[in-house]
């Protein structure tokens, strides 16, 4: 700390371990200077100000000679907050920064030089532990002074009789090495190395899980500002995992619920691992966050399901009432079924079909969960009621029910939504989203969304009089519209591809296409979707299909599994293998093309 202070330090000491020697200093002022040295704060009596002035002066404490000068000049009128003097006791009080901290920055705190401070622990100067870590052969040249500032469970190694307290080599456990040395690097800097602050992925995640861990906490709070700040739906579930476990990330917490409950669909669908993992009163919180959003209530219903599980073979209800099926039902038991009882209610089970609702309730599930089927019950019960009353045309008013509800149950109120339901109906139907995009969101007669730049379609091939994006999205049959062939990656392939706009996506359940009016029959092909045009998901993927046979048939296929709750940008059909024609077995002969399921619009 001398030397970290102390301009001319090495004028009075020039090799570790020797004795400093200053006959002509009194206790009391050297008291003062050492006390000012280490905790950043001092007193002094009025008559050993000059003194201290001089000590300070030798050894090379600007700070502290500038500060004890203004004492001596105007001890009575100062405007320094650092400063203070009592009249009474007869002392002045002084003080190395305007505030003291209490999240362990010290660095701050004391007339420490920073440039010093990093060449110590460049150099391994005057250090006094060399710490390794567990499986890695790298040593790290430290200065127990130092870590135990910044960190309690230091402090307590060095210093409480443990082993590592009269070792010079301490061996650090269960820890990784890349995360430990920026922790120990900004427990010498105060601050991040450039290029760490962009990293919001699993790196800072085990950066702030060790800063946890060793009780840094401005290593800590700077985590979870960079964390919050790149915090997006991808990662959200990862965060909240670990920052459950921590009582002072809140904050980030409460952020990470609010957009796991945004994103709902996506974060399930997208990172099941972790969401299973959560702790029950995170997912207790994001069921009853105001803000949750999705697209159904059955995803809601699969994800609780899921988790209450807790099981690899189980996604969703459908597959738990499967299981029941193939196996007796004490075969599958639910690891959370206490827990699931609270989340069940939840669920608004009023907002599903009934259709659902049936299938639920002849289901084992039911029969296996008693508050499960008494949901189920209650809802199918509230939508005949709702059913009676439309027949008859009676105004539905909560006193005229047969079956007394809730008046305040959420259960009967419907969730906020940015999605708009486009369900598929039939082949040519007019209600995919190509149609609801060419009619303004449903406010306008339709026009060619193309023709309106609101959307953009490019096949494989260059456009030409049979190659005219328009068409794909018109509704109207075309004799001869292809996309040619191309070479990607070094095979033969052709495409048709579709562009949303940076301000639309859909999450895709269904899709519609038509053949032209040739014999050129597609057989293999997937159908994808990607965020960028770079990166594609396949979507469904289709091998020796044989539905398409005739000149103009429409056909029309699901999207299955968690495929269909991710939202994509841009879509396209691409052909893996050869068509039925012998001549041009690589044109992808197709005049319409549409798409369903929830679809968004941004602002």
């Amino acid at each position: 700390m001398l030397h970290l202070c102390c301009a001319k330090f090495h004028e009075f000491c020039s090799a570790p371990g020797e004795v400093v020697h200053l006959p002509l200093v009194q206790y009391p002022v050297l008291r003062a200077m050492l006390q000012y040295i280490y905790t950043g704060v001092t007193q002094i009596l009025e008559q050993d100000l000059g003194i201290l002035i001089s000590v300070a002066s030798e050894f090379g404490i600007e700070e502290l000679v500038s500060q004890c000068e203004k004492l001596q000049n105007k001890p009575k009128s100062l405007s320094d907050e650092r400063l203070k003097y009592d009249k009474g006791a007869g002392n002045f009080t002084i003080r190395y920064a305007e505030k003291l901290e209490t999240t362990g920055a010290f660095l701050s705190q004391l007339p420490i030089d920073p440039l010093k401070l990093s060449q110590l622990y460049k150099n391994g100067t005057c250090s006094d532990v060399d710490l390794s870590v567990d499986g890695f052969d790298e040593l790290v040249r430290a200065h127990r002074l130092i870590l135990s500032a910044w960190s309690n469970p230091f402090a307590k190694m060095f210093t409480n009789g443990m082993r590592e307290s009269k070792k010079d080599n301490v061996l650090i456990r269960d820890v990784c090495i890349e995360p430990f040395l920026v922790m120990i690097d900004f427990m010498y800097k105060g601050h991040f190395e450039p290029g760490i602050e962009e990293d919001s992925g699993s790196n800072l995640l085990s950066l702030l899980i060790l800063a946890d861990q060793f009780g840094v906490q401005l290593l800590q709070q700077k985590c979870v500002e960079v964390i919050l700040e790149n915090l997006s739906e991808d990662s959200a579930s990862a965060v909240l995992l670990v920052a459950a476990s921590m009582p002072n990330c809140q904050a980030l917490c409460d952020r990470c619920v609010e957009v796991c409950a945004k994103h709902f669909d996506f974060c399930v669908a997208l990172h099941a691992f972790e969401f299973r993992q959560l702790e029950f009163s995170c997912l207790q919180r994001i069921l009853q966050h105001p803000d949750l959003r999705v697209t159904s209530e059955e995803k809601v219903l699969d994800a609780v399901l899921l988790w209450g599980a807790n099981h690899d073979g189980i996604s969703g209800w459908e597959d738990a009432s499967a299981y029941f099926n193939d196996n007796t039902m004490e075969a599958l038991v639910f690891d959370r079924e206490e827990e699931l009882k609270c989340l069940l209610p939840l669920i608004r089970f009023p907002f599903m079909s009934v259709t659902i609702l049936q299938k639920l309730q002849s289901s084992n599930l039911c029969k296996f969960n008693q508050t499960l089927m008494e949901l189920v019950l209650e809802a199918l019960k509230y939508l005949e009621q709702d059913s009676l009353a439309a027949s008859s045309q009676s105004n539905v008013a909560w006193h005229g029910r047969l079956v007394s509800f809730p008046k305040t149950s959420l259960r009967f109120t419907p969730r906020p939504s940015t999605y708009k339901e486009l369900q598929y109906i039939c082949d040519g139907d007019r209600n995919g989203v190509f149609h609801y995009i060419g009619t303004s969101y449903g406010l306008h007669p339709w026009m060619n969304p193309v023709l309106m730049k609101k959307i953009t379609v490019t096949a494989s091939s260059p456009p030409s009089r049979f190659t005219d994006s328009k068409t794909i999205v018109s509704g109207n049959f075309q004799g001869t519209s292809f996309a040619g062939p191309c070479t990607e990656d070094g095979r033969v392939s052709a495409w048709w591809k579709v562009d949303l706009g940076k301000n639309h996506q859909l999450m895709c359940n269904y899709y519609t296409i038509r053949q032209d009016g040739s014999a050129n029959f597609i057989r293999s092909w997937s159908f994808q979707g990607s965020s960028d045009g770079v990166n594609w998901t396949e979507l469904s993927s289709h091998k020796h299909e044989q539905t398409i046979s005739r000149p103009g048939q429409y056909a029309s296929w699901p999207v299955r599994g968690p495929s269909a709750n991710l939202p994509f940008r841009l879509f396209r059909i691409m052909l893996c293998g050869p068509t039925t024609d012998i001549s041009n077995p690589w044109n992808l002969c197709l005049c319409y093309m549409e798409l369903y399921g929830y679809f968004q619009a941004f602002n």
